[in-house]
């Protein structure tokens, strides 16, 4: 029995077949599936009416790189529905393997651990996904897991077995999916339908908020929304749902509400700091920097929300709290402040790490700090010399395409 170099038997790597549903996606499936081949040994795919090449691509691109598998055509009636079918015809098929590798064309694959497959022991594994937004997802199962979808739309997964975290893999979705066009309206659809039989059922309900939102319909969202966070159940759902309440009020203008609904989605996860970036930018952008500076403080007193699983912001953690911190602090009397306000800037400044844009504003608004950015330590506990006039910090300048932007 040969052994690796980490001491891991070799024999014990797992073998993986890609199941997932496509419907004219030729414009996603060079990168997905060129992202997966390299890690899978076989594959079975449903297609639920493409026209543009899709099943042609499919099998061309698996047959010249010799890899088994099998394609399948059947109508789409809904996601559940959907994914389940192919799902059972992974379950029936004679290729042997020994986990599916749950994925959609507009998702790429992205593997730092290429020892992950020697480590696979569990049912199911959760990969983390990245799209702005970071959650983790159901993506790996075992062949005898009894895996199966369930909701009409923005499906989960039930397994039998204990659930892991899988670090070393994730997903990069990239939100190009053919579906997407008619996403929205036929989302409300089959939501709204499906809630006439089960108008209990919380995901639905916050499902439906989402698509309201994603349709411009903002007042049925709102609703919506804040029926969903007092359903109970899914506490970071249930979070969520105040959180985008509040958003949704205050792009409908009503900002005494956004205020309420922001504090009470603070209120109810005091750990989530998105609440409280949402109030900094709010502050900062009627000019008053000292609420708006105290907010962003805060949030980033927090940290990362490591024992959460749904709905991450990475922007706000990465850097959007740094950002509102660096321009309000600007304005505060207190000196201590304003040198904590130096740190973020010169911190954003030099970082490689964030944004173009968002280093260049950092970069311009530098110039207005009466202290080096150099000499000023993290905590803005050093003094330093003086640099600049001292003027103040336009608040609402952007630099190419910000999210400072009161619009995006």
């Amino acid at each position: 029995m040969r052994i690796d170099h980490k001491g891991i038997l070799m024999a014990d790597r797992k073998t993986i077949c890609l199941n997932m549903i496509v419907k004219n996606e030729m414009a996603n499936l060079a990168r997905c599936l060129g992202a997966v081949a390299p890690w899978i040994s076989a594959w079975v795919i449903g297609d639920t009416g493409s026209t543009d090449g899709t099943q042609d691509f499919i099998r061309s691109f698996f047959a010249e790189r010799g890899i088994p598998g099998e394609l399948h055509s059947f109508p789409f009636e809904n996601f559940a529905q959907a994914r389940n079918e192919a799902l059972a015809h992974a379950y029936a098929t004679p290729i042997e393997y020994d986990y599916l590798l749950l994925n959609d064309a507009d998702k790429e694959l992205v593997v730092d651990d290429p020892d992950f497959q020697q480590k696979l022991q569990a049912p199911c594994y959760d990969l983390l996904q990245h799209a702005g937004i970071s959650y983790w997802n159901a993506r790996l199962v075992r062949r005898n897991a009894g895996a199966l979808y369930h909701g009409v739309t923005h499906e989960y997964l039930a397994v039998d077995g204990d659930r892991q975290r899988l670090d070393g893999v994730w997903f990069k979705d990239h939100a190009s999916g053919a579906n997407r066009v008619d996403k929205f309206e036929r989302d409300i659809r089959l939501l709204t339908e499906a809630l006439a039989d089960d108008p209990e059922n919380a995901r639905y309900v916050f499902y439906l908020a989402q698509s309201y939102r994603d349709a411009g319909r903002l007042t049925e969202a709102v609703e919506a929304y804040a029926k969903r966070a007092t359903m109970g159940g899914g506490d970071e759902e249930a979070w969520y749902a105040r959180l985008q309440e509040a958003r949704c009020l205050l792009r409908l203008g009503d900002d005494g509400g956004f205020v309420r609904q922001s504090l009470a989605a603070f209120s109810q996860r005091p750990h989530r700091a998105e609440p409280l970036y949402d109030l900094a930018r709010y502050h900062r952008e009627r000019s008053r920097t000292e609420a708006a500076a105290l907010f962003a403080e805060q949030g980033i007193a927090l940290g990362y929300p490591d024992r959460d699983t749904l709905f991450i912001e990475d922007y706000i953690f990465d850097w959007g709290l740094r950002e509102e911190l660096s321009i309000a602090a600007n304005y505060s009397p207190g000196p201590a402040r304003k040198a904590r306000g130096a740190a973020a800037c010169n911190w954003l400044a030099q970082s490689a790490d964030v944004p173009e844009h968002v280093r260049s504003l950092a970069q311009y608004n530098l110039q207005f700090y009466p202290k080096a950015a150099d000499e000023v330590a993290a905590d803005g506990s050093q003094r330093a010399a003086t640099i600049g006039d001292g003027n103040k910090i336009d608040i609402h300048r952007d630099v190419g395409r910000s999210r400072l932007s009161p619009t995006d």
